[in-house]
């Protein structure tokens, strides 16, 4: 009975286990906050399309990373309830990161905004994938979730301008910098799990 639940954790947990897919976003997150935080005077024409190249290279690396997942270790298919997961957190996703980004770019608050929801997506898919199994599975996702919701609430528990001490220049580029560090490890992590719960196809035949 263990085992069946495992390998029902595994399969639903699938495309979140793909760590060397996330390693990329992280770098992505990092590289931009850091570019920003350096800028003093707004940003010429060159250093966007630089920025810009960077970025999207980054992402490209991201999508040959979920290529080698699935040559090495196959496809699942996506359910239709996990179709309509992935349908939902776009639609409410997006509106709700890009409210969040103004918030913090355009009122002084005692928290990040845009840091509570990176750390609401981990729960959600945290829950989304280990509350079918009922198991103690990827519990580096709440961890995750509550460093984030730490950071973002600093100011909150008495340590305003902390990111200054840091050499931030405001709390939005501190926040989205831990993120991706944040997401950089749990990416790693991630694939060094997958790659000992899961072998790949080839070896997989030979069984």
């Amino acid at each position: 009975m263990q085992n069946h639940k495992f390998i029902r954790f595994v399969v639903a947990s699938y495309p979140y286990l793909q760590g060397l897919t996330i390693v990329p976003l992280g770098l992505c997150l990092m590289v931009v906050a850091i570019w920003a935080n350096s800028l003093h005077r707004h940003a010429e024409p060159l250093e966007v399309i630089f920025i810009s190249v960077i970025s999207n290279g980054l992402l490209l690396t991201s999508w040959l990373f979920s290529r080698y997942y699935v040559r090495t270790f196959g496809k699942t298919l996506i359910s239709p309830q996990d179709r309509w997961f992935e349908i939902i957190s776009i639609l409410l996703g997006v509106p709700l990161a890009l409210g969040a980004f103004w918030l913090d770019v355009n009122r002084k608050l005692p928290f990040s905004a845009i840091g509570l929801i990176f750390a609401l997506a981990m729960l959600s898919i945290y829950l989304k994938v280990t509350w079918p199994v009922k198991g103690r599975y990827l519990l580096y996702y709440p961890v995750v979730a509550l460093l984030i919701v730490l950071v973002s609430i600093l100011p909150w528990l008495g340590l305003p301008s902390w990111w200054e001490v840091f050499g931030f220049h405001s709390q939005l580029i501190s926040v989205v910098t831990v993120t991706g560090l944040l997401f950089i490890i749990m990416g790693v992590w991630s694939h060094i799990f997958l790659m000992r719960v899961l072998p790949p196809v080839k070896e997989a035949e030979h069984v």
